[in-house]
Formats: structure tokens, sequence, C-alpha cells
């Protein structure tokens, strides 16, 4: 993060800290967010023009199988 961002080592390692939290961290089950990539896709379709205009399924993109069977088997 300090390279990459170019920032502070104290400051990148916050940052890390407070991401990587267990409880309150950016990705707490590591469940992807699929309000947030529908919305994505729904402004690269607007803004980009892309799939003329209409957004795909997310569906499209994601297998959420996989996920789903390695949560069964926590």
């Amino acid at each position: 993060m300090a390279d990459g961002l170019k920032l502070p080592d104290n400051v990148a390692q916050r940052a890390y800290e407070i991401a990587a939290d267990p409880a309150e961290g950016l990705s707490k089950d590591a469940r992807l967010d699929i309000d947030g990539f529908k919305n994505v896709l729904r402004l690269r379709a607007s803004m980009q023009g892309q799939w003329g205009g209409n957004p795909p399924p997310p569906e499209r993109y994601l297998d959420l199988s996989y996920y789903t069977k390695a949560m069964a088997g926590l």
C-alpha cells in the first residue's frame, strides 16, 4: 500500500489494519457486494455505453456456487 499509493508507512499500516480487521474490515465474510457489482455494471452501461446501454445480469460474470460451497464447509 505504501508503495502503490505513495503513502507514508505508518498511514499504510493503519489503513491495512482497518481494512483487514476481521470484525469491521472491508470484507467481513469475503462475500461480494452483489448490489455494488450491479451498480458497477449499470454505471459502465450508462457512462461508457457498453452492452448497448443495458447492463447484463451479474450472473454472466459471477458464479457464486464456489463461494457457497466454501462457506458451507466451514
